[in-house]
């Protein structure tokens, strides 16, 4: 069975969707002073697995660093960074890295923006001694 073409054009478009979230991440954790030595796609943890979804969901990542490993994928406006395990000469890596009215907890913030998200991650490596 030959695939619509309609079918096509929304396979291409998850295809770059996918391409263009990968290398996203990859700049924010580099532009933040991060080195990252392993990526691997995750499953979306906010959008549902649902045809309706997919011009929108996009596939978060887990990134093995320098500092360990960090989880960041998009909600639907907020940019989940999750470094509950990092660890720093064997302790576990915790602490706020924002001031800013955001959710946020000893292991996770939402960043509104790619900027906001560099600073956070600046803030991270910070927080393991590493900048």
């Amino acid at each position: 069975m030959v695939p619509e073409v309609d079918e096509l054009d929304a396979q291409a478009h998850r295809e770059e969707m996918r391409r263009r979230s990968r290398d996203e991440v990859e700049s924010i954790a580099k532009l933040a002073g991060l080195e990252i030595r392993r990526v691997w796609e995750l499953a979306n943890g906010y959008w549902p697995l649902a045809p309706h979804y997919d011009s929108v969901r996009r596939p978060w990542w887990l990134l093995q660093t320098d500092i360990g490993l960090v989880r960041l994928g998009w909600r639907k406006r907020v940019l989940e960074i999750e470094w509950e395990s990092c660890f720093v000469r064997g302790i576990a890596l915790r602490g706020v890295v924002t001031d800013d009215n955001v959710t946020k907890g000893d292991t996770y913030v939402h960043a509104w923006s790619v900027e906001k998200a560099i600073e956070y991650m600046r803030a991270l490596h910070a927080l393991a001694g590493k900048s």
